[in-house]
């Protein structure tokens, strides 16, 4: 008897073979799963042996798949998707850069205060007093 681990193991391995996530790959292993339990509840003393022997090695039903739905056409379809991929990964990636770099930058503006040096006068933006004042007027004079 053919258990539910062994039919999904054989279409582990077809998936394997097929290399490819696209639409057509996914329905067509669906129907295949399902044509596979449809026969092991059909002949319930048979084995994997008989189930390859019925439907197929692995490798004989993706290049079976390749020529029903054309390898380029497919090749072409995961090269779109993984491009689009790749540029939303790459958007989100800098959004959330931008947004560590805003946090950042406010955390450091809101907890302490800004100085500014201009020659030998330092002034402090928030407290508004002078440090380093020349002592002797007389020389302003």
């Amino acid at each position: 008897m053919i258990t539910q681990k062994e039919i999904n193991r054989y279409i582990k391995d077809i998936k394997k073979e097929l290399l490819y996530g696209t639409k057509e790959s996914r329905q067509f292993l669906k129907e295949l799963k399902q044509n596979v339990t449809d026969y092991a509840e059909e002949n319930q003393n048979a084995d994997m042996a008989e189930v390859t022997e019925q439907f197929g090695k692995p490798e004989d039903i993706a290049a079976t798949f390749f020529e029903q739905y054309g390898k380029e056409d497919i090749k072409k379809k995961v090269n779109i998707r993984r491009v689009v991929v790749t540029a939303v990964v790459a958007v989100v990636m800098m959004f959330a850069i931008a947004m560590i770099t805003i946090i950042i930058d406010s955390h450091g503006e809101t907890h302490g205060y800004i100085v500014e040096t201009m020659g030998k006068e330092t002034t402090s933006i928030f407290r508004l007093k002078t440090v380093n004042q020349p002592q002797n007027t007389d020389a302003l004079n």
